[in-house]
């Protein structure tokens, strides 16, 4: 009989452990990343509406110095402000109306859309190169060597043409007016590095027989419009193969999407005309101008690549293409360790690294460091501070793998590594000088919001 009670009770506290978490996954699913982040949102409008009135009138209007010194956000607004949105919602339009038809259309729409983006000569160069990796790969393929023999032929190919196309772009960030529709720093060379991470994914399933070469699908997987100049990254096999076009919910998850990237874009806005601005002298600045300049900075370089990535993410599911979320959580939840903020700031990125070399290398602490180094190479090997920046990140990351004292999920922990990721950024991208009060002042504020947040995750329960 207490048996029999006890095997009752236990299943009892199951039954209701399964129902809070089915309670907290709908809660969760149901506020979207605009209501999940609108006190994130209001806390920076705040911060940023207290620092107007403590240093009054500011230099952020001055429109001529972000001209003349060309920044990501100066980008985020061209991207947005002058016409690049606009024509990839008609490119994909455009691709899908094509789809319908069958797939030569879709495939001959694809070219279509690059060379009015990006050119004549540039498109069919990248289709004669992709043309020649396909005979490349389907000859390696059918070569009696082993898989890992037949991953190192690929991966050596596409490292070189990683560093061809490296020597090819002569400044990184450069606005390169090649075509006429999509002339913005999101240029030919920046989606040539996301057409060449799919070629490498061609090349790897199908020599590694998970997938089946076929020419057109490869020309469509290269150049699909939605996802072509910025992502986030699809695999080979998994496109054209899961596709949500039968679930009619998914026009009003995009619609989400959007309005959650167009009030990014709104703060953005906001604070770029009220109180920030990117060339601030705030080296001798009092401690909370300093705190205040750093989170609004941190703020709008998160904001830029979630309003980018994830407009691009709801036009692929307008489409009916399924792909991962590259951003869904804010920098104070994915910044909380150097591994976390790999996995949750560009998601489908990482997968693709995890999936094409961290794995079939071992999965190692050098692997991770190779991986590394090929994120690197795919940002671009002329730019000190993405050499800084990764070269540090590589070290936190082996420094966790090696270190397993250290957890996240402890308060202290977690507060440590998001202060040494937030004073990495702040020294890579701003003049703020760093001293023991600063650094100090952050801690306490990332230690306060994890417990806020840990508080708030109890309350689900």
């Amino acid at each position: 009989m207490r048996a029999s009670t006890t095997r009752a009770t236990t299943r009892d506290a199951m039954d209701r452990d399964d129902a809070r978490g089915a309670r907290r996954a709908a809660r969760r699913r149901a506020r979207f990343g605009w209501t999940a982040n609108a006190r994130f949102g209001w806390a920076a409008v705040a911060a940023a509406v207290a620092a107007v009135a403590a240093r009054g009138p500011t230099r952020a209007g001055d429109h001529d110095r972000v001209g003349r010194r060309w920044t990501f956000h100066a980008r985020v607004f061209e991207y947005v402000e002058g016409g690049p949105l606009a024509w990839e919602a008609v490119s994909t339009a455009a691709y899908v109306g094509a789809g319908r038809r069958g797939r030569r259309a879709a495939t001959a729409m694809a070219v279509a859309v690059a060379t009015m983006a990006h050119g004549a000569r540039w498109t069919i160069g990248v289709v004669g190169f992709v043309c020649a990796f396909f005979a490349f790969t389907v000859a390696v393929r059918a070569a009696p060597f082993s898989a890992a023999r037949k991953r190192t032929y690929v991966w050596v190919a596409c490292v070189l043409a990683y560093l061809v196309l490296d020597e090819l772009e002569s400044k990184p960030g450069e606005v390169a007016r090649v075509g006429r529709m999509n002339a913005t720093t999101f240029n030919c060379y920046r989606a040539c590095r996301f057409d060449l991470l799919r070629v490498m994914c061609f090349g790897i399933e199908c020599v590694e027989e998970t997938a089946t070469p076929e020419l057109g699908k490869f020309v469509r997987y290269v150049l699909y419009p939605p996802l072509r100049a910025k992502g986030p990254f699809c695999f080979y096999r998994e496109f054209e193969r899961h596709r949500c076009d039968h679930d009619r919910r998914r026009l009003v998850y995009a619609a989400l999407e959007i309005v959650d990237s167009l009030v990014w874009y709104v703060l953005l806005d906001f604070a770029h005309r009220t109180y920030y601005d990117p060339f601030a002298d705030v080296a001798d600045a009092s401690l909370f101008a300093k705190i205040s300049h750093a989170w609004t900075h941190t703020t709008a370089i998160w904001a830029g690549p979630t309003l980018i990535f994830n407009l691009s993410h709801a036009l692929a599911v307008i489409d009916g293409q399924v792909v991962i979320r590259d951003v869904s959580v804010n920098w104070l939840k994915s910044g909380t360790s150097f591994g976390t903020f790999w996995r949750k700031f560009h998601c489908s990125l990482h997968e693709a690294f995890v999936r094409l070399l961290y794995r079939p290398l071992g999965s190692s602490a050098l692997s991770a460091v190779v991986v590394m180094a090929f994120s690197l190479l795919f940002h671009g090997l002329k730019s000190k501070a993405w050499i800084v920046f990764f070269g540090a990140n590589t070290a936190g990351v082996v420094f966790e793998r090696c270190c397993h004292r250290l957890r996240t999920s402890d308060r202290t922990a977690a507060a440590l590594y998001q202060t040494a990721l937030f004073m990495l950024f702040t020294k890579c991208t701003t003049n703020i000088s760093i001293d023991a009060r600063y650094v100090v002042a952050n801690f306490v504020l990332f230690w306060w919001i994890r417990r806020a947040s840990d508080e708030e995750d109890e309350g689900d329960d």
